[in-house]
């Protein structure tokens, strides 16, 4: 019961005081460096990030971001994972993610392949992006997007480490909670022209990074991007 609960932490660390103010650091500025890095490792395997700048957590836009992140790339459902691992067989696993954070944030795109697939990998994740504005996302796909995406914070939500974890972040970063519900309803929200006005930002390919990690020797990732950059968006 939340009365009993509160006092019982009321009783036990209501006298607590602290014995200064905390000391809060000055914040430097973000700044995003635009850079090929590759890494050898002695694996079977190429393990490769592309990354974009994208949004820091408190952006008002950020519900979009994940209803496009999801239907781009981000379940077994989206475009990346099923034109590329399934219909071409080139990865063994590929997926697209956000990571927000106070004042940044970054959109990545993850694959994990055959060295000999490196350059047909990277040329169609390229080819993906481009499709997204050529063979634009329907209304039924961004409603189907949502619906999933909704149901996977109410069933993430049951678990209370999940929820809590959630709160802490929002509370500490952000300096609020707004809860399910209010989430729920941003994510009803988004549309499909709000989806492509933050892709064409989103997808700058002047601002596109590269790790590759593993048996990276003799592959000219920079070559290989500056291919498929030429053969998609010029």
């Amino acid at each position: 019961e939340a009365e009993e609960m509160l006092k019982k932490i009321e009783r036990i660390f209501g006298s607590w005081k602290s014995e200064k103010e905390p000391e809060i650091s000055q914040k430097s500025s973000v700044e995003y460096n635009v850079c090929t890095i590759t890494k050898p490792k002695d694996i079977e395997q190429v393990h490769m990030i592309m990354a974009f700048p994208a949004l820091k957590r408190g952006s008002e836009e950020k519900y979009t971001l994940a209803v496009l992140n999801m239907a781009f790339g981000g379940s077994m459902g989206s475009r990346l994972f099923q034109h590329i691992r399934e219909d071409k067989g080139l990865t063994y696993s590929i997926f697209s993610s956000v990571s927000a954070y106070e004042d940044c944030g970054v959109f990545t795109i993850y694959a994990a392949m055959n060295p000999a697939q490196c350059e047909e990998v990277i040329i169609s994740i390229l080819g993906e992006i481009k499709r997204i504005f050529t063979e634009k996302l329907d209304d039924e796909i961004i409603n189907n997007t949502k619906q999933q995406f909704i149901s996977n914070i109410i069933m993430g939500n049951e678990n209370i480490q999940n929820r809590m974890m959630g709160m802490g972040a929002s509370k500490l970063l952000l300096g609020e909670y707004k809860g399910v519900e209010e989430d729920i309803r941003q994510i009803e929200a988004v549309s499909c022209e709000k989806i492509y006005s933050l892709a064409e930002r989103l997808f700058d390919m002047e601002k596109m990074s590269l790790c590759a990690v593993g048996k990276v020797e003799g592959i000219d990732f920079k070559g290989i991007v500056q291919r498929g950059i030429k053969k998609y968006f010029s």
